[in-house]
């Protein structure tokens, strides 16, 4: 994943918070890479892919395949958007 400098630096900020950037990056890359094995699978063959391998697993343990991709993200990372819901999206430590 690639983002601008900038983008990143303004993310860094974030550090006291990896719940949401957890949210705000990797659940989005996940939900991508889901998509990319979901529509790949029958075409081009990844079981000799040791990520696909792994992310497999993580999948079957969550529910398999027949679910929304965005709920299975969810699953996998142990729901950050509800984690970020909860403690709200501006915590104390961000008022001062």
């Amino acid at each position: 994943m690639q983002i601008p400098a900038q983008t990143f630096d303004d993310f860094r900020l974030l550090g006291h918070r990896p719940d949401l950037q957890i949210a705000l990056m990797v659940l989005p890359a996940l939900v991508e890479t889901l998509d990319f094995i979901r529509s790949s699978k029958d075409v081009e063959p990844l079981d000799d892919k040791a990520w696909y391998v792994a992310l497999d697993a993580l999948v079957q343990e969550n529910g398999g395949w027949d679910q929304s991709l965005l709920e299975l993200g969810q699953k996998i990372l142990e729901s950050p958007l509800d984690t970020v819901i909860r403690k709200g999206i501006i915590s104390e430590e961000d008022d001062g």
